[in-house]
């Protein structure tokens, strides 16, 4: 039987030597995404993160271009027509696993303008934050030596990946589900916005914890895929709104001027709408008269799991309800 976690463990020592990336989690849920998992749907993420080149063939998270990242502002500079037509292409292939770059994510929600189709492809992505050494600072200054890094990555992604010798199982992990799976997902999808209805935000979930265990040749879901599920949904909520609920949740019975919390969000003034939307969910609580926000009361542990990365955890300390009640 192959030892796939010593494999995972070269690749990942190569990561952080050559391009000083250590985030483990980051890099097994970027591989869940490119392993192949019988009868599986296929994952698209979008890569939060510090890469604000338009090209990201040379990117660490290409794997030595194993795939193509695709970078998000250079699709919003686009033409409508071309970028709406690029976005069908993609839809219409399915099982192909994607990965987009979005580097403008921490104060700002991106503006897509008429490119209608970004709603199917944000509705359909997980959503992954990671920061990382600038390129630059680690790149070599010789090509030469910079292609045999690009070289020795890819072949260790490969490595990785690839399965000749058959040793994982042919069918795809059992899925075992997580304790509040049904309601900390529902958060997920209520807290970043992203996607049009939770059980889409489930499904995809669903397909990343099997993906995982596959990547490990596992027959089952198990708590270790339950904290990537975890890392992914804190990673899904904007950071304003990370910031937001932290304030809240340290806050005196958890309220808030609409002053302070604008303050503390540090968001564009033009998206101040984001506590009415989560007001609108039933996240947040909103006393007109005094200008005050506060968590509702009946989802504070709930949120609070998902921003600090617990949901999906045997031991979080919230209890399973619907985000309806």
């Amino acid at each position: 039987m192959l030892d796939w976690s010593a494999r995972l463990d070269d690749l990942a020592l190569h990561l952080a030597t050559q391009y000083r990336m250590e985030d483990r989690a980051a890099l097994e849920i970027l591989l869940s995404a490119l392993v192949p998992t019988p009868r599986t749907s296929a994952l698209w993420l979008v890569l939060e993160t510090n890469w604000f080149s338009r090209d990201c063939q040379r990117a660490w998270f290409s794997f030595g271009e194993t795939w193509l990242p695709q970078s998000l502002p250079l699709l919003r500079t686009m033409r409508p027509r071309n970028a709406n037509r690029l976005i069908a292409e993609w839809l219409a292939e399915p099982a192909a696993p994607r990965l987009f770059v979005e580097p403008d994510y921490d104060r700002r929600l991106p503006h897509y303008g008429r490119i209608s189709e970004s709603r199917f492809l944000l509705g359909r992505s997980l959503r992954l934050r990671v920061i990382a050494t600038p390129d630059g600072a680690t790149r070599p200054a010789d090509e030469r030596v910079e292609q045999t890094r690009a070289d020795q990555l890819r072949a260790l992604a490969a490595s990785v990946l690839e399965d000749r010798a058959r040793a994982r199982p042919l069918d795809p992990p059992a899925w075992r589900e997580p304790p509040n799976f049904f309601y900390y997902a529902e958060l997920t999808q209520r807290l970043g916005g992203w996607h049009q209805d939770w059980g889409q935000t489930a499904a995809t979930l669903r397909s990343l914890a099997i993906r995982h265990a596959h990547l490990y040749g596992r027959t089952e879901t198990d708590e270790e895929d339950w904290n990537l599920l975890a890392r992914v949904a804190a990673d899904s909520v904007p950071p304003w709104i990370h910031r937001a609920i932290q304030y809240l949740s340290a806050a005196p019975n958890h309220q808030a001027e609409t002053r302070t919390l604008a303050r503390e969000m540090r968001l564009d003034p033009s998206h101040h709408p984001e506590c009415a939307r989560l007001h609108r969910r039933g996240l947040f609580t909103y006393n007109q008269s005094a200008q005050i926000w506060g968590l509702a009361p009946d989802h504070i542990c709930g949120v609070q799991d998902v921003v600090a990365g617990r949901a999906f955890q045997p031991l979080a300390a919230s209890a399973a309800r619907s985000v309806h009640r």
